[in-house]
């Protein structure tokens, strides 16, 4: 898919072998203007900017989860090795 058929809010993009990684907070449908209830999270794949691959979910609320609403900006970052997701929730 083209960079202008995405509909996420708060776009983090992480280089990686060569690759783009795009993580942003799920909007509903291409009408929302602000996702105010989004449970999660999408990361797409691209090696140009411009295509990327569908959406791939990579964290949606659970039961049990401490946060319950307004997820939101989420980061991914390398440390020593391994990759973490740093993002913001309402309890």
């Amino acid at each position: 898919m083209k960079t202008s058929e995405i509909n996420i809010r708060d776009p983090f993009i992480l280089t990686h072998n060569n690759k783009y990684y795009m993580y942003g907070t799920r909007a509903k449908n291409t009408w929302d203007r602000v996702p105010i209830y989004s449970q999660g999270f999408d990361v797409y794949v691209s090696e140009d900017l411009e295509n990327w691959s569908k959406p791939k979910p990579i964290f949606e609320y659970y039961d049990g989860f401490w946060g319950e609403t307004q997820f939101w900006a989420p980061e991914v970052h390398k440390y020593n090795g391994k990759f973490y997701m740093l993002a913001s929730f309402t309890a």
